[in-house]
């Protein structure tokens, strides 16, 4: 997967997770706590935008509804 610019098609919760380097439990944990925008869903089927997938990997701070 390629996430070397954010242009491209959203990510699955699978790719996103991959993409994050941390397992998909995790990446639910992180948007349960607001640690990581929801992603869009379509059905049962949840997309997460690639530029926030991208910045998020590339050093964006993840924030919190604390």
């Amino acid at each position: 997967m390629d996430l070397s610019s954010p242009d491209g098609p959203p990510l699955n919760e699978k790719e996103a997770a991959a993409a994050l380097g941390i397992s998909r439990p995790t990446l639910q944990r992180g948007v349960a706590d607001g640690a990581v925008p929801a992603p869009v869903r379509i059905g049962n089927l949840k997309l997460y935008p690639r530029p926030v997938i991208w910045a998020l990997r590339n050093g964006a701070p993840l924030k919190r509804t604390d």
